[in-house]
């Protein structure tokens, strides 16, 4: 592999390792990155917390999402080239399941009942990675 080559590719995974460390840094306060204008949260209809803009969701496998609702309300998920339907269940939780997606960037995931809608911007799918570190005769992996 040519320097440049592994100098890019460095560069990528650091930039996704830095993105996902802040969607999980919002997620573990309580808020998302600001959402989309034209979009809206109810208090009735939401995701769990862990999902956002600028999310990072990993490719090569099943991609589970999950949130709350009003009871008996369809919800839609819907993300590069698929979507998923599901009613919300008597307690009020819902989840669906995304089929495995190739790695990519800058996606729209959709999020939509009947009493709200969430939209996820920039969202991306990338391999899982470790991070490694050190000189190049090391091979410590973090």
């Amino acid at each position: 592999m040519n320097g440049a080559r592994r100098t890019r590719q460095t560069l990528q995974i650091l930039a996704l390792f830095f993105l996902s460390l802040l969607t999980v840094s919002a997620a573990a306060s309580g808020e998302g990155l600001p959402v989309q204008p034209g979009t809206h949260r109810t208090e009735a209809f939401r995701t769990a917390p862990i999902f956002s803009d600028g999310m990072v969701l990993p490719s090569g496998r099943a991609v589970t999402i999950w949130g709350w609702g009003v009871a008996g309300e369809k919800v839609t998920v819907s993300i590069a080239r698929q979507q998923q339907t599901t009613s919300i269940a008597a307690d009020a939780t819902w989840q669906v399941t995304l089929a495995a997606m190739q790695p990519t960037v800058d996606l729209t995931m959709s999020v939509a009942s009947d009493s709200g809608a969430i939209t996820y911007a920039h969202v991306a799918v990338a391999k899982n990675k470790p991070l490694l570190a050190g000189v190049s005769s090391s091979s410590s992996i973090l």
